[in-house]
């Protein structure tokens, strides 16, 4: 930190969860993984409340959009890191619909309420369907086009330049300027997860991200630009082997 530098205020959204078919008043103690969505309380306890519930509940629609809009209203903020984890909890029956109208709602709102913030975002675990599952691209049986054909129109409306579009389509992570100077690194931190099942076929950077990363942090050390990486996944919680090289690429740099 040096004094007098240029300071930026960032507003950080990350797993919002939102469920669209919460019901005020419902079971909000259940059997099963996710709440709120149905069923009358039992004698004695009481339903789901209005603006959510911290039993085993998702938050409503109508909580987030209020309190982003409350954050829009009072804070000013340079722009947004938002990454990932929109949809609920209910990973047991979700379909790729599911997952695509929670994507295009909640972004939708996103647009509306922040109508002049540029959002810099990263995928997270829940986007895919089923969740937690990001086929490489040696998997011939399945695919994830669907969902990086949404993230690029959603995310270039939320702000991203047009150029982004390709690296999205390939495997959800970019990068791009923020100020001269400052490049925002975005990585798919799914290809690194235990939970990606997938990665049991291939493990060894099946989108060469950490490669495409080394690239791009040797471009901002020879132009003199600082670097701030997102992802959902922090890279802790990796495979082995992706979370070594992580930090052995990013402790090689003082960027």
């Amino acid at each position: 930190f040096q004094a007098g530098a240029p300071k930026l205020n960032i507003l950080h959204l990350s797993d919002v969860h939102i469920d669209f078919s919460y019901k005020p008043g419902s079971q909000a103690d259940c059997s099963q993984p996710l709440c709120c969505r149905g069923g009358q309380p039992a004698p004695g306890h009481t339903g789901a409340g209005f603006w959510g519930d911290y039993r085993n509940c998702d938050i409503p629609y109508w909580t987030a959009e209020a309190i982003l809009k409350y954050a829009a209203e009072l804070e000013k903020v340079d722009f947004i890191y938002y990454t990932g984890d929109l949809p609920a909890h209910n990973v047991w029956n979700q379909s790729r619909a599911d997952q695509l109208y929670s994507i295009n709602t909640i972004n939708s709102m996103l647009a509306t309420v922040f109508p002049n913030k540029t959002f810099y975002s990263a995928v997270g675990n829940h986007e895919a369907a089923p969740c937690n599952l990001y086929p490489t691209p040696n998997i011939r049986t399945d695919n994830i086009s669907w969902l990086y054909e949404s993230l690029a129109d959603n995310w270039i409306r939320l702000g991203l330049p047009a150029d982004t579009r390709d690296s999205i389509l390939n495997g959800a992570f970019y990068t791009t300027l923020i100020r001269p100077g400052l490049r925002l690194i975005s990585l798919n931190m799914n290809y690194c997860s235990r939970e990606n099942f997938w990665l049991l076929v291939n493990s060894t950077d099946p989108l060469g991200q950490l490669q495409w990363l080394v690239d791009w942090l040797q471009y901002a050390e020879d132009h003199e630009e600082k670097v701030h990486i997102i992802g959902h996944h922090p890279p802790r919680s990796c495979l082995a082997s992706f979370g070594w090289n992580f930090y052995k690429i990013v402790n090689r740099l003082d960027i």
